[in-house]
């Protein structure tokens, strides 16, 4: 008699045995899937094989079977009514994220760019600095009432003395309770000042090298985000940075798309491995910044087994994520769906 908890992990579509399961589109069948090299457990699919070098490079392991809750569209009147607003919503991404430390600290802990991401109450408590893209956020690095160069300190001065005046203004017309409301805007703006005055937008370069490694044209590209990651790291600006890459809901035409973006994503991952593994960590110069940093590669929710009418893919109830780097264990696969490709939990 076969153990279940073997049977699954046999069946795990994260180990590459998709062929196997009946409730999985036929033409998964011929897609191409790569090992990692010296790491047999951990099977890619169609698209992934350009981040290999990265798996390799660094200890790694993949989480199948994740629990998130899907509505679909038709039910999201049912759902406003009860103040969910949100159509997905993974239940262990915000508690993945806490494990990380992407909640912990105050203002400015963590850097986000790209797309918001569910980061639970810590938005609102310790709200991280967010950009679209990677220009946006060279530019609010650059200070207030600045252009392309370097903040002018005169300029600087003025700004502050004239956000001071209007505090200050606020807490005489409206007493007591307005100081205690206006000290976290406080704290928070001095930070911001500070920020300024350490010159951090000149660090968010993008050279001819990092354009060429990583395929991306300019800041404003996309992808610009991986690099992105690498030039908050490097420049010190805080310890936690998120990127969101978008385009993966393919409602419509899902193989094609679906792989050329997830082949782009997995060689920026290589060069963005590779770069972090050259770069001393600026607060342990004595250590790479690829021996003190942990990476989580996840998403809401993944696609479903079958095609819809349009070629593409909807929302399905199960997740994955890949974790990379320091304090994980290597070469392990955590979790486990069954042959219905529903997630049984991890």
């Amino acid at each position: 008699k076969v153990d279940p908890i073997r049977r699954w992990i046999r069946s795990d579509p994260v180990v590459g045995s998709k062929a196997s399961s009946a409730a999985y589109q036929p033409v998964y069948q011929t897609l191409e899937t790569s090992t990692v090299p010296g790491k047999d457990s951990l099977v890619v699919g169609a698209g992934l094989d350009t981040a290999l070098p990265a798996f390799q490079a660094l200890p790694t392991a993949f989480v199948n079977g994740m629990l998130v809750e899907v509505t679909a569209h038709e039910l999201a009147s049912a759902y406003l009514m009860t103040g969910r607003l949100s159509l997905s919503r993974s239940r262990e991404y915000p508690a993945s994220s806490a494990l990380l430390g992407a909640g912990a600290g105050c203002f400015p802990a963590h850097v986000v760019v790209g797309e918001s991401i569910p980061l639970g109450d810590t938005r609102q408590t310790h709200p991280p600095l967010h950009a679209t893209t990677m220009e946006s956020m060279r530019t609010m690095l650059a200070g207030p009432l600045s252009g392309d160069e370097p903040l002018d300190p005169g300029v600087l001065n003025a700004a502050q003395t004239a956000i001071d005046a209007l505090n200050q203004l606020h807490m005489a017309k409206q007493g007591v309770k307005a100081q205690e409301l206006l000290q976290p805007w406080v704290t928070s703006e001095q930070s911001m000042m500070d920020l300024y005055s350490r010159g951090y937008a000149q660090q968010f370069q993008l050279t001819n090298e990092l354009s060429e490694r990583y395929g991306v044209e300019d800041l404003w590209d996309e992808f610009a985000v991986l690099p992105g990651a690498l030039m908050v790291l490097k420049s010190g600006l805080c310890p936690f940075v998120t990127v969101t890459i978008d385009g993966f809901d393919t409602h419509e035409e899902h193989l094609t798309p679906h792989t050329d973006l997830l082949r782009s994503f997995g060689a920026g991952l290589s060069a963005l491995v590779e770069d972090l593994q050259a770069t001393p960590d600026p607060d342990d110069p004595e250590r790479s910044l690829a021996e003190t940093t942990t990476i989580a590669i996840t998403s809401e929710f993944v696609r479903t087994p079958l095609f819809n009418l349009a070629d593409g893919t909807d929302h399905w109830p199960s997740g994955s994520m890949i974790l990379m780097g320091r304090g994980i264990q290597d070469g392990v696969v955590v979790g486990a769906t069954g042959d219905d490709a529903f997630a049984l939990g991890w």
